[in-house]
């Protein structure tokens, strides 16, 4: 059974399965249409894999309202929630509400309408709303934590406790609460009005699909190209666009790494890859994070390669490196350069940085003695 998902920003909302009743009421739900302004063109064609682009705003049914007039009191407005981006409906995809599906396939570019449902449809309307409105507080409070700032968090998260971009589904939010949620509360079992304007109908391959949307084989194959084109950019010193293709890459290698991965189809040769690829992946990410000088996130995850390969001198010596940078640490810079000489004694760059380090450490005890004694010679003048 597929899972449908509805899109906010980077946000993905799988469908539970569960929710059988919403489709079994879907085939019985009748709808009427109201057209506030004719559309342009041709009909679009929806067919599965495309993605229409809407806005939408949704109020309790008013029957007596004439049919150039819009919603009299709206609950919800998709511009509002979704910071001026549309609505993304994946036609195909079994949709948290099929009824809209169909309502929007008799849409063509350009129209605004509003399409009347039974109370059948407020059940999932307020499973929506409530996603919708949970992920629009948490990007809003993302965004004041970090006083909208361009800076991204990069760390990658598809099951190991990080998170790099792609996030996957969940249902977490879906129970409502009745805190701020009295609106909501109180179109449950009323007919809904819904105005829906159509902005666009993409077609399959005319847009870049969201994770959700590719098979593992997919995922499997794009690994090296993510690499490919992460290493493009980190040579144009395009450090945070980089560090994106490797923690998009670094999220489908831990999929296949999952012990779901072989229920969704993964074979040997396919987890293989990922086996691969992991550690220059994983390399090249803290590299990006060394550069964004993001050095607690870059000493992380070479830790985490060190853990795992405690052999690799790369890490050790990119870890030295981070920590040299970061000049925290200068003792511990020195320690893990010392350890990548031993592991790669006839590398110049290691060498090179090994004599940095010493300095480093040298002139850190030297700042430390000459402390000490200003404190001494203070004392002593007491």
């Amino acid at each position: 059974m597929h899972q449908a998902s509805i899109t906010l920003g980077g946000y993905d909302v799988e469908r539970p399965p569960d929710f059988s009743w919403a489709l079994a009421a879907a085939a019985v739900m009748e709808w009427t249409k109201r057209v506030l302004q004719e559309g342009q063109g041709q009909p679009p064609a929806f067919v599965k894999g495309a993605k229409a682009l809407l806005h939408f705003r949704v109020g309790p049914h008013a029957p007596a309202q004439s049919a150039a007039t819009s919603l009299p009191v709206i609950v919800d407005d998709s511009r509002t929630l979704m910071h001026e981006e549309p609505f993304e409906l994946h036609i195909g995809r079994q949709f948290l509400l099929p009824a809209w599906e169909e309502a929007v396939r008799s849409m063509r570019k350009g129209e605004r309408a509003v399409f009347s449902f039974p109370p059948e449809a407020s059940k999932p309307y307020i499973q929506l709303s409530t996603v919708l409105r949970r992920q629009a507080k948490e990007k809003a409070d993302s965004c004041e934590d970090s006083s909208c700032s361009d800076t991204h968090d990069h760390g990658h998260g598809h099951g190991h406790g990080h998170s790099h971009g792609h996030q996957g589904g969940c249902c977490a939010g879906l129970a409502m609460t009745q805190s701020g949620q009295e609106d909501l509360i109180a179109l449950t079992d009323k007919a809904l009005d819904c105005e829906f304007e159509l902005i666009d109908v993409l077609q399959p391959g005319e847009y870049e699909r969201q994770h959700w949307q590719l098979s593992v084989a997919e995922k499997t194959e794009r690994i090296p190209l993510l690499k490919a084109e992460g290493n493009t950019l980190f040579k144009a010193g395009q450090h945070a666009a980089a560090a994106d293709k490797y923690g998009v890459a670094l999220g489908y290698i831990e999929e296949l790494l999952s012990d779901a991965a072989t229920k969704a189809g993964a074979t040997p040769e396919m987890i293989n890859v990922a086996r691969s690829e992991r550690t220059p992946c994983l390399l090249n990410f803290s590299a990006c994070q060394t550069a964004l000088r993001n050095f607690p996130e870059a000493i992380k995850h070479l830790s985490e390669i060190i853990r795992d390969e405690p052999q690799n001198a790369k890490a050790w010596f990119r870890r030295g490196q981070t920590h040299l940078l970061r000049g925290r640490d200068p003792d511990l810079a020195l320690s893990d350069t010392r350890e990548a000489l031993r592991l790669s004694p006839n590398d110049t760059a290691v060498r090179t940085q090994l004599a940095a380090a010493e300095a480093a450490v040298a002139k850190a005890q030297k700042e430390q003695r000459d402390l000490f004694a200003k404190m001494a010679a203070l004392s002593s003048n007491k």
